[in-house]
């Protein structure tokens, strides 16, 4: 029996959730809409092929009550890409059974690791769907709720589970983290490192390798795979610390556009929806980025070099594309265009996109 629904409305999609009498949380159905500001109805549900649920038994219209959906804190970076903010609704369907002293059929009454992931289950979506895969295992990593729904996440996720684990890896790769993946892989033991059992039993696939190497050469048809499907893979730039002068030149760059763009904003030349797009767009015509290999480097003849062009046309070297990354582009061969997805003072990481 159902006591609430709860429906996740993001970008391009609504999920729809369902809480029974005994505080179980199950996923029902889900929905694509291109309407940004599809809300559900104020004061009825909408139908049962809509939502997958069975509403013969449910006499009174009910009432949809938005939660109060905040980001995550933590250091904002000087430009990212903005996706929309999802949103979640809720609606009672019957009163839930009483548990230890909850009362109510508010907020202040729903399960609380239920609570917990349906109020950072939006930004996870949200990260999956724009391939944010880092930022998807980092999520996954530091919360509790999340992680305690891995077979839920790993089933709404779909192919897309062993991206995460792909990414967290080669996210500074070392020998010492290259050494743990191995004892998890070969004896499913890991003593220094529990985000990789956490992420191992999210994935699909990458559990079933049996050593590094099988794990390695799956991660990069994984990535080639994404490449052809997809067009674009998201990856960090490397190297920022030895080309201080072409990323403190683009910094520059940056900083100027958004003052002017800021200046639009105060003066209401511009809606708060339009402000980052427009930086993103300046950017791109005043200093693009592109990516180069590197046929004469002395340590890697697939390494790819990251450029901006400056205000008097030089191209600015300001660092590389992550060499496995770099490795994967090389075999897929073509050419590719590059955009901005963030940028920080120590950090910078980019959209690569194959030209078809």
């Amino acid at each position: 029996m159902v006591a609430r629904i709860y429906m996740v409305v993001c970008t391009s999609r609504v999920e729809v959730f369902t809480e029974s009498l005994a505080g179980v949380l199950d996923f029902q159905n889900s929905f694509a809409t291109k309407d940004e500001g599809f809300d559900p109805p104020s004061s009825s549900i909408p139908g049962p092929s809509l939502l997958g649920i069975n509403y013969s038994d449910v006499h009174a219209p009910l009432e949809w009550i938005a939660f109060p959906v905040q980001g995550a804190a933590g250091k904002l970076p000087i430009l990212t890409i903005s996706p929309k903010v999802p949103r979640v609704y809720m609606a009672v369907v019957r009163e839930p059974q009483a548990r230890d002293s909850e009362v109510g059929n508010g907020f202040d009454s729903i399960p609380s690791p239920i609570l917990g992931f349906l109020l950072q289950y939006p930004f996870f979506r949200s990260a999956l769907d724009r391939g944010d895969f880092l930022a998807v295992a980092h999520m996954l990593v530091a919360s509790k709720e999340l992680a305690s729904s891995h077979a839920l996440l790993r089933f709404l996720a779909g192919p897309e589970a062993d991206y995460p684990v792909v990414w967290y890896f080669l996210h500074d790769t070392d020998k010492d983290k290259a050494a743990m993946v191995e004892s998890y892989l070969s004896y499913h033991r890991i003593t220094e490192a529990h985000e990789y059992r956490v992420l191992f039993d999210f994935s699909n696939e990458l559990g079933l390798c049996r050593n590094l190497l099988e794990f390695q050469e799956r991660i990069a048809k994984l990535m080639a795979q994404r490449m052809r499907k997809e067009g674009f893979l998201w990856t960090e730039v490397t190297g920022l610390a030895f080309n201080v002068s072409g990323l403190r030149a683009y910094l520059k760059i940056v900083e100027d556009v958004m003052a002017v763009e800021i200046d639009n904003r105060l003066q209401n030349l511009c809606t708060a929806g339009q402000f980052e797009p427009r930086i993103l767009e300046k950017l791109a015509r005043l200093a693009p980025l592109g990516i180069e290999r590197e046929l004469i480097n002395t340590y890697d003849a697939q390494a790819m070099a990251v450029y901006a062009t400056g205000y008097n046309g030089e191209r600015m070297r300001v660092g590389y594309v992550r060499s496995d990354v770099a490795h994967v582009l090389c075999g897929l061969g073509g050419h590719f265009s590059v955009h901005l997805a963030l940028l920080d003072a120590d950090a910078m990481e980019i959209q690569v996109w194959r030209e078809r």
